[in-house]
């Protein structure tokens, strides 16, 4: 079997299995007990809707191996490199398995770094710093609208968790400072 059956089968067997691992997550969900003090959302509302989320993602992630799959059989000049989107992009280096996995590895050390500096620097200023490299790990150049993007999302992210949801996060340094 080509490197090309090869993408389809690993994709399209993770979509799978994140598929099973949403339904189990759904139907545990189900049985969260309830209590007086929920609100309208209920005990189980976030984990249905983290559930949903990974349906819905691996359904997606089944139909792009699938449709990617179908569209490098038809035109063999396309299998040389299965993640170019567009006629005339240059190959990905990233697209050998080996350095797929190391790939994956930066952006475990990216996560982590990021865990380690959550208590000390708090949850805005942490997460505009994970947004910023991560988006940088991806071959971005730094820029204004790189620093826009990564601003926006940490306040963003940070208005859903602590007035939407109410998440206590953590301050970190300017809570100490303000």
């Amino acid at each position: 079997m080509g490197a090309t059956g090869y993408h389809m089968n690993r994709n399209f067997f993770l979509g799978v299995m994140t598929l099973a691992l949403s339904i189990a997550f759904l139907i545990a969900a189900q049985d969260l007990p309830s209590s007086r003090l929920d609100g309208p959302v209920g005990t189980a509302g976030f984990p249905r809707l983290i559930g949903w989320t990974l349906f819905g993602a691996s359904i997606l992630l089944m139909a792009q191996s699938a449709l990617s799959f179908m569209s490098r059989r038809s035109s063999p000049t396309r299998a040389i490199d299965a993640t170019a989107q567009i006629e005339g992009e240059a190959p990905d280096i990233w697209a050998t398995p080996g350095r797929t996995a190391a790939r994956a590895a930066g952006f475990l050390a990216i996560a982590v770094a990021f865990l380690l500096l959550l208590p000390h620097l708090g949850y805005l200023i942490s997460v505009f710093l994970l947004m910023t490299v991560a988006i940088r790990y991806q071959g971005m150049r730094l820029s204004g609208r790189v620093f826009l993007v990564a601003g926006l999302g940490a306040c963003a992210f940070w208005v859903l968790f602590v007035w939407a949801m109410d998440v206590p996060l953590p301050s970190g340094l300017p809570g100490r400072i303000f």
